[in-house]
């Protein structure tokens, strides 16, 4: 069976999306790759957190699959909407990457102060602030590629993004930041494989085989605690699940207070009573009303 997988343009999209490709073929199937050019690719300026769509690189994408021109659509799943377009599914997540944040080419505690320290992430912007006040933290558009290049040209002199992100481009030099800090964004280093509601059997078949269930469980959790909450890219928070036993998760969430100090949440539980756990010791320390500060400030 030829299953056809619709993408984004980047090296790191493509190689994504070959990971996927890579599995299927494994269990017989045939693929065909089909390149979509996103609105997010081609403003290359306007910072994320101020563009009006969430899901901007993916809505062009998703929209080949809609409209029949692609089987299934292979994201970042971090940048997925936590509530997907009518028509469409979260399919399948294969085994996650490492979800955790990384900084080249120096470790944070080494880079002087002073320095310019890059993100495009307004979580890692002011998680950055919070703990290394001393750094002047810039913002930067782009795929990682450029951003590396940016980098290189001494246009900056460190750029923290997703460590998964600098493995799968086999980038050198680069240093993981501390997780109980720099708490991950939902699906961090997941992928994730979406498809129509109603997809032929054979298409449910192949996502269901190569669909990984702890890392689906956790992402879900994830994303369930974030869409309750309220978070998103315009809030800096992160929320982290990790197996620690067969049906007990550990659960972080972080978000940088309007203060500039760090609100820390950390749960156990089963999946189910996790997410009600964690969003109520959240909401408990005032997050929601932090949440809805940033969803102001980067609004105006």
């Amino acid at each position: 069976m030829l299953i056809r997988v619709a993408t984004r343009g980047s090296r790191l999209a493509l190689i994504q999306t070959a990971e996927v490709e890579d599995k299927l073929r494994r269990l017989g199937y045939n693929t065909r790759r089909v390149v979509v050019e996103s609105h997010g690719d081609l403003d290359r300026t306007t910072p994320l957190y101020r563009m009006s769509v969430r899901g901007i690189f993916e809505k062009e994408v998703d929209r080949a699959v809609l409209e029949g021109e692609a089987d299934v659509a292979v994201h970042s799943l971090k940048d997925v909407p936590y509530e997907l377009p009518d028509g469409l599914i979260l399919g399948a997540v294969p085994k996650r990457g490492a979800p955790f944040d990384a900084v080249t080419p120096h470790p944070l505690y080494l880079i002087p102060p002073g320095s310019r320290v890059a993100t495009g992430s307004v979580r890692r912007m002011f998680t950055v602030k919070a703990l290394r006040p001393d750094l002047e933290v810039v913002g930067v558009r782009g795929n990682v590629d450029t951003r590396l290049a940016k980098l290189g040209r001494g246009e900056f002199d460190a750029l923290i993004t997703a460590e998964v992100a600098l493995r799968r481009l086999g980038a050198q030099g680069w240093f993981r930041l501390n997780p109980n800090f720099f708490v991950p964004s939902p699906g961090q280093g997941a992928l994730g494989v979406t498809c129509r509601v109603d997809p032929p059997k054979e298409i449910v078949g192949a996502l269901r085989r190569i669909n990984h269930a702890r890392s689906r469980v956790e992402v879900d959790v994830e994303r369930e605690i974030a869409s309750r909450v309220g978070g998103g890219c315009a809030s800096p928070l992160g929320v982290y699940a990790r197996h620690l036993s067969v049906g007990t998760l550990e659960v972080k969430l972080s978000l940088v207070k309007s203060s500039g100090q760090l609100l820390r949440v950390s749960v156990r539980g089963s999946p189910r009573r996790v997410v009600d756990a964690a969003v109520e010791a959240f909401e408990g320390r005032g997050g929601g009303l932090e949440v809805e500060y940033w969803r102001r400030r980067t609004a105006a």
